[in-house]
């Protein structure tokens, strides 16, 4: 998945050079599809045997055989497997994306670090709604990732500025990891209030939808549409 995304972008910017802020759209575009289609992706190729829903007259239909119900273990621990490895390749593919947006700090407007700072808190937030430790392993690194990797990157170029951005950014993240580990109620949903739920429900559903609207502004839709 991510290795079939990076080819598409390099053929993107093989034929049509395009700049590297459109290409990090495109990444975390394809990141997003990835997570939103994970769970339908991992069940499908897990062959999960779908269910018989009869119409009204028709007589009722037989039980499934049971070798098919004992291979359903099985193909339990195969969707789990795949949906796993499909959070993974999106959480890549959104670092990815996050990186190249944010390659030349000097040149990036305060929408592209709203673009890479709401990237990395929707991903936080989902880990919420999944069940799976890796799952919820591998959103929630995310944005220690991205930070990481600039910060490597920042400090190789010379850009010593944004590294010491970088450096706060992870100091923030490791401040905020170290209270969740010495207060784990802070990370259990049930802990909350179901006002409060909402709420975070609310703000994560915001960073989702501004995410694709903010990515157009950033590659010139908007004014390439107004222009016409």
């Amino acid at each position: 998945m991510v290795g079939a995304s990076v080819a598409l972008a390099a053929g993107a910017q093989l034929l049509w050079q395009l700049p590297l802020l459109s290409i990090g759209c495109g990444l975390i575009v394809a990141a997003l599809l990835v997570t939103i289609q994970a769970a339908q992706l991992s069940a499908l190729w897990a062959r999960f045997p779908l269910p018989v829903i009869p119409a009204p007259g028709d007589p009722t239909p037989s039980a499934p055989p049971l070798r098919l119900l004992e291979d359903l273990p099985r193909r339990v621990r195969v969707s789990d497997a795949h949906q796993s490895g499909f959070i993974a390749a999106a959480v890549l593919l959104s670092v990815l994306g996050s990186v190249a947006i944010a390659v030349r700090p000097e040149a990036l407007s305060v929408v592209g670090w709203y673009l890479v700072a709401a990237t990395a808190a929707a991903a936080t937030l989902r880990a919420r709604v999944w069940d799976s430790a890796a799952c919820k392993a591998w959103l929630l690194a995310q944005p220690y990732l991205v930070a990481g990797v600039l910060l490597v990157f920042y400090t190789a170029t010379g850009r010593y500025v944004a590294a010491f951005g970088a450096v706060l950014v992870l100091a923030v993240l490791m401040l905020a990891w170290v209270v969740v580990a010495l207060n784990p109620g802070i990370a259990s949903p049930e802990s909350y209030s179901l006002p409060l739920r909402r709420l975070l429900g609310l703000v994560a559903a915001g960073l989702d939808v501004s995410l694709i609207p903010v990515m157009a502004y950033l590659v010139g839709l908007f004014a390439w549409v107004l222009n016409r």
